[in-house]
C-alpha cells in the first residue's frame, strides 16, 4: 500500500494501527537514512531490508519513499539513484513474504511513474474537513473543562493537519494551566492559533531562497 499526504495527517499511525490490528510488530523505515553517497551502498542497504522483513512477519513500513523512489527521467538525478530505483523495483516484485508493504510519501510527484503499478492500493490523507475538525478539538480537549469552540476557530484551522490541529489544542491547555486555570478559553485557542501560524512561517522562513554568497 502507498500513503501518500502532507506530513501530520496520520499515515504512519495508519500504519501503526494496521499493525496493532494484525498482530505484527512494524519495521519502521526512514528511507532518507538509507540512502548512501557511497556506490552501491543504497542497494545493499535496501536488500538488506528485504532480507531481514523476509526472516519473520511484520508490517514493512518504508517512511519517506520519495527520498528513493525518484523518478528516473528527472536530468537532475545522477545515475547511481536510477539504479536503485531500478533494483528496488526488482525486489519488490520478487518480495513473497507475509509481511505487509507499506509506504509513505508527502510529494507524490516525486515518484518514479513506474513505483505507482507495484502498489495494490493507494490511500491519500488530506487534511481533516470542518466535521472532521470539530470532532478532533472536542477529543483534544475532552480531558478539561472548555469553552464551546466557536465556528470561526474551526474554520481558521482548515488547512490544517491533524497533527497541527492537536498542537493548536495542547497549546490552548498549556496557556490554560500557565495561567492557573483548570478551563481552556477561546483566547487560549486563538493564541494557539498564532503560534502555530508563527512557526508555519519559521519555517518557511528558513526553506525559502537562500541569497547567492557575493562573489
Amino acid at each position: 500500500m502507498l500513503f501518500v499526504g502532507p506530513p501530520g495527517c496520520g499515515k504512519s499511525a495508519t500504519a501503526d494501527a494496521l499493525a496493532y490490528e494484525l498482530g505484527f510488530p512494524i519495521a519502521k523505515v526512514h528511507l532518507a537514512t538509507v540512502v548512501s553517497s557511497y556506490l552501491g551502498e543504497t542497494a545493499r542497504n535496501i536488500d538488506a531490508i528485504f532480507q531481514f522483513c523476509s526472516q519473520g512477519t511484520w508490517v514493512l513500513l518504508l517512511d519517506e519513499f520519495d527520498s528513493l523512489a525518484k523518478e528516473r527521467a528527472d536530468r537532475g538525478e545522477h545515475g547511481e539513484l536510477k539504479r536503485v530505483v531500478t533494483a528496488f523495483l526488482q525486489l519488490l516484485d520478487e518480495y513473497s513474504s507475509d509481511s505487509p508493504v507499506i509506504a509513505t510519501t508527502n510529494h507524490p510527484a516525486l515518484l518514479d511513474e513506474a513505483v505507482w503499478r507495484r502498489f495494490d492500493d493507494v490511500l491519500l490523507f488530506p487534511p481533516p474537513t470542518q466535521v472532521e475538525i470539530a470532532q478532533l478539538v472536542e477529543k483534544k480537549l475532552r480531558a478539561i473543562t472548555h469553552d464551546s469552540v466557536p465556528s470561526s476557530i474551526r474554520a481558521a484551522m482548515r488547512g490544517l493537519t491533524q497533527a497541527d490541529i492537536e498542537n493548536v489544542c495542547y497549546s490552548a491547555i498549556r496557556l490554560a494551566l500557565l495561567d492557573g486555570r483548570e478551563k481552556v478559553l477561546v483566547r487560549d485557542l486563538t493564541a494557539g492559533l498564532a503560534r502555530m501560524e508563527e512557526r508555519r512561517r519559521a519555517i518557511k522562513a528558513v526553506q525559502g531562497p537562500r541569497s547567492r554568497p557575493s562573489a
